[in-house]
């Protein structure tokens, strides 16, 4: 009875210290804290947003052109970008984790790949989390890591590293409201790392949005998306996400 007594409180005394190995996180994991975005906003959070933004597009960190975007998205899992006037057929949906790219109204690019924003912004709060948990393996993020740290002075999740680590793919957690305030990682067709930065994050029925998005190469922009608009549409047009054929959509 000792001997079982002995290994019951051994068992205890290192789960706590696996959970706290490297960190002072209340969170063993990554899973805990996608649980606990889930949870928090559970039958809250909006189904859709409305947004028409300013992309300034940088080079050595000056600016070099901009252009006016109009998205909807349909959360979970989809949002379409119309860049410009919708007659143009310049535009992005993502969907399905799969992106497809369209100029003048053709298809000259279709990939795989998981939207981290979109997923970690938006979806996260009105899906599955073992299908959020899923996405974010497929990207790339280690939910095993976790650790606790600061972000422009507020207490914040770090999930995909350990402390110290800024070259691993990794997504920060603001810890008051449970938003995603900065993530990092490579692209889906470069490989390359970049870093986006969630900034101005502001209510919104029952939710937040962050209204300002700089996306960092080696600590110098290389697009500022700056939302002019937002808000919960009445309803999603009809064909908003339809790939095949080609449709133009106003929003």
């Amino acid at each position: 009875m000792k001997d079982l007594l002995a290994l019951c409180c051994l068992l205890v005394v290192t789960t706590a210290t696996l959970c706290a190995r490297g960190h002072d996180s209340t969170f063993c994991d990554g899973r805990d804290v996608i649980l606990a975005m889930e949870a928090r906003y559970a039958g809250q959070w909006y189904p859709a947003v409305r947004i028409k933004q300013r992309v300034a597009y940088f080079e050595d960190g000056a600016e070099t052109r901009d252009e006016v975007w109009t998205e909807m998205l349909q959360i979970p899992g989809r949002v379409r970008s119309t860049i410009g006037d919708p007659d143009s057929g310049n535009c992005e949906i993502a969907r399905n984790d799969s992106v497809f790219l369209f100029r003048r109204g053709n298809l000259i690019e279709s990939r795989r790949a998981v939207h981290g924003i979109l997923l970690l912004g938006f979806d996260v709060y009105r899906q599955d989390p073992t299908k959020t948990f899923a996405q974010l393996r497929e990207a790339g993020y280690d939910l095993d890591l976790v650790h606790e740290s600061l972000w422009k002075g507020k207490p914040a999740y770090v999930v995909g590293a350990e402390a110290g680590d800024d070259s691993s793919s990794q997504f920060w957690i603001e810890k008051e409201r449970l938003v995603l305030v900065r993530l990092l990682t490579k692209g889906a067709r470069t490989g390359r790392r970049f870093e986006v930065e969630l900034n101005d994050i502001k209510p919104l029925a029952g939710g937040w949005i962050a209204t300002e998005l700089r996306f960092l190469n080696g600590g110098l922009p290389r697009i500022i998306e700056t939302y002019l608009e937002f808000g919960v549409p009445v309803a999603v047009p009809p064909r908003t996400f339809d790939t095949a054929p080609f449709t133009v959509v106003r929003f």
